[in-house]
Parts: C-alpha cells; sequence; structure tokens
C-alpha cells in the first residue's frame, strides 16, 4: 500500500503530486542509480551508461511532470523490510529521491554530467 500524503496545490506548485505508478517509478529509478553508482564505485562494474540513463531520464521526466516537494510513504513492504516491523513508516519525496541519485551520481567515478541534469530537472 503506498499512502500519498499531498492533495494536489497544497504545496504551492501547479504540478500533481505523484500518484501510486509515478511513485513506483520514482522508487525504482533511485534504486537503480544507487545501485548502479555503488557497484561501480566498489569495483564491480564500469559505469553503463545507457542503462543509467533510463532512471535518470524517469526522475527528470518526474521532475517535469511531477510536484517535487509532495511527501509519499514507500509501499509498507519495502520500508517495514529496510527498519524492522516497529519503526514508524517515513515520508519522502520526488525531491529526496533525487537529492538521494544525485549524491551517488556526482561520484567521480559514476555519472556527474546525469548528477547536474538531474539537479537542474528539480530545480536545485
Amino acid at each position: 500500500m503506498i499512502v500519498l500524503l499531498a492533495a494536489p496545490g497544497c504545496s504551492g506548485d501547479s504540478k500533481p503530486p505523484p500518484d501510486a505508478g509515478d511513485v513506483d517509478t520514482i522508487l525504482a529509478a533511485t534504486s537503480n542509480i544507487v545501485f548502479q553508482c555503488r557497484a561501480v564505485e566498489r569495483g564491480f562494474s564500469g559505469i553503463d551508461e545507457e542503462a543509467l540513463d533510463r532512471p535518470v531520464d524517469a526522475l527528470v521526466q518526474a521532475a517535469e511532470e511531477l510536484d517535487p516537494e509532495a511527501t509519499f510513504r514507500p509501499p509498507q513492504s519495502l520500508e517495514l523490510d529496510a527498519v524492522g516491523d516497529d519503526a514508524e513508516l517515513s515520508e519522502t519525496s520526488l525531491r529526496e529521491q533525487s537529492e538521494l541519485a544525485i549524491a551517488r551520481l556526482e561520484d567521480e567515478s559514476c555519472s556527474p554530467q546525469d548528477a547536474e541534469r538531474l539537479r537542474d530537472a528539480i530545480g536545485d
């Protein structure tokens, strides 16, 4: 179950908040970027620009179409696997997920140019 926490227009932005499909796309893209950049950082693989372009493009497109400040909660099963059954579910946003991706992309061994492209898309 995905819980969206902001209604359209609540953040003062004219863009809509992400729906459940958008949330899945945002989380998958961020996870993919983190995984790929960590693999390169640890020497497991070289950077695959084509494979990295897809999740970066997905986040850039989301930033163009959606309110980056609208908060949502990750699906409960993902959240509980990461923090345990007694933890309170945390909120995140497209901006926070993009900033996480940017932090990984900025590493020189990954893709600083994609970090800049994503930063421009979310308006940092």
